[in-house]
């Protein structure tokens, strides 16, 4: 039996996903470059936070993206 996540069923979920998504995006795109969405040395502890939010809110979802047990980058 194949698991849908909520992702997939649910659209504010899937727009709140989105959202942590694209900030982390922001954080990986901007890290080093001095602007004002570069968050400097807090970049592991911001990306963490949004992946816990992720998994929070989908963890069939958040497997999905992340297989690895630890979700490293």
């Amino acid at each position: 039996m194949r698991l849908i996540s909520k992702y997939r069923t649910n659209k504010k979920i899937r727009e709140q996903i989105d959202n942590c998504l694209a900030k982390m995006q922001r954080i990986y795109a901007n890290h080093g470059t001095g602007s004002k969405y570069d968050v400097g040395e807090k970049k592991s502890e911001e990306t963490a936070k949004l992946k816990e939010r992720i998994k929070e809110l989908s963890p069939i979802f958040y497997a999905q993206i992340y297989p690895y047990k630890n979700g490293e980058d």
